[in-house]
């Protein structure tokens, strides 16, 4: 029924103004995403491998790739099982229902300290992350950005694809809360990429998009925090001593966003090292507090501190003596490196580092 139904979809010439894909992505992340006309359909990525063979490759070593089953988010599910989680990390209806009908499990496995982590379930739709059909895959249509002239089936132009807007039905959304079971949305962004970028853009001129940086040449290496090189390549630090003091000056370098973005959790920390050891002395990031409501008994996280470093925005911070130095790149919490589920490379990285000589 799946061949049938694709070779149907495919057999019929594209309309000559497909709807916009932002038409078709996600309303209020509430739900998972359906590709056809409300109805779910699944199209394995490896079905576009013969003739993208590329852009397959590109994508299956990417983080939309793992978007699912990486280990850093894989710990964090276990901690906190909610399903808006799910709606963006495995976005398909099928891959969601597939999930969630392992919730029991998912609920078993919640960790202990130091705890090794369980062996995860088979889940082949949920494992493809956001995969090709996600982005490409429109009210039975196949949509690019282009005008599909010599494919080898139609496709439906949407230049939207192209765009940064495209972007922001993942990495832009607010923080959730319950109300008597029922989630809604705060006013306090949990992700605000798309924002950001926005008003770089307008304060800067700068015309390139998310794409630009991410998939550049049009490539869907989708390359962010997890690209090391690239994550290096994003940040300066410069150190001296003055007076008796050693003074720092960090700088993100040609990003169009905060740094870091994305996940609230992500965060840096500028660390010093003296007679008595290493030890942070700058965290560069946003830090939320649980508040209570004390009329519903309700729990919601708002903004405490924001430290994240805006595009050109030099940051100084002084301290007063160090042997030398490191800036490290934390991919979750505090207290997930406290619970020991992963090891700490797998958690931390050194982006950069040096030596101070004595005066």
């Amino acid at each position: 029924m799946l061949a049938i139904l694709i070779a149907a979809a495919l057999a019929e010439p594209p309309p000559a103004e497909a709807p916009a894909v932002t038409d078709w992505g996600f309303e209020d992340h509430l739900a998972p995403l359906t590709l056809r006309d409300g109805e779910p359909l699944h199209i394995a990525s490896d079905r576009c491998a013969d003739c993208h063979a590329q852009q397959h490759a590109d994508w299956a070593a990417s983080r939309h790739r793992s978007a699912w089953t990486n280990d850093v988010f894989q710990t964090g599910y276990l901690v906190e099982q909610k399903d808006f989680c799910v709606y963006c990390h495995a976005p398909l209806a099928e891959q969601t229902a597939e999930v969630l009908a392992n919730r029991d499990w998912y609920t078993a496995q919640h960790p202990r300290i130091n705890a090794p982590l369980p062996d995860k379930l088979p889940e082949p739709h949920a494992a493809e992350g956001v995969s090709c059909a996600t982005c490409h895959w429109r009210n039975g249509r196949l949509v690019g950005p282009g005008n599909g002239t010599g494919a080898a089936h139609p496709v439906a132009s949407d230049p939207s694809l192209q765009e940064s807007s495209f972007c922001a039905g993942c990495h832009e959304f607010y923080m959730p809360e319950g109300h008597g079971g029922v989630i809604s949305f705060t006013d306090v962004p949990m992700q605000h990429t798309f924002t950001e970028w926005q008003n770089w853009s307008a304060q800067t001129g700068e015309e390139r998009t998310c794409q630009s940086c991410h998939m550049p040449d049009g490539r869907h290496v989708f390359r962010g925090a997890h690209d090391v090189t690239f994550l290096r390549s994003s940040v300066s630090v410069d150190a001296w001593r003055a007076g008796g003091a050693v003074v720092f000056c960090l700088e993100s370098v040609d990003v169009g966003h905060h740094l870091p973005t994305g996940d609230l959790f992500r965060h840096l920390t500028l660390e010093v090292r003296d007679a008595d050891g290493w030890h942070t002395i700058h965290r560069i990031g946003r830090l939320f507090a649980l508040v209570l409501d004390p009329e519903t008994g309700e729990i919601s996280k708002q903004l405490s501190a924001d430290t994240s470093l805006r595009p050109g925005e030099p940051v100084e911070v002084i301290t007063s003596s160090a042997s030398a130095w490191r800036l490290r790149y934390h991919y979750a919490s505090a207290e997930d490196e406290v619970r020991g589920l992963l090891p700490r490379d797998a958690l931390i990285v050194t982006l950069l580092e040096g030596v101070l000589e004595e005066e």
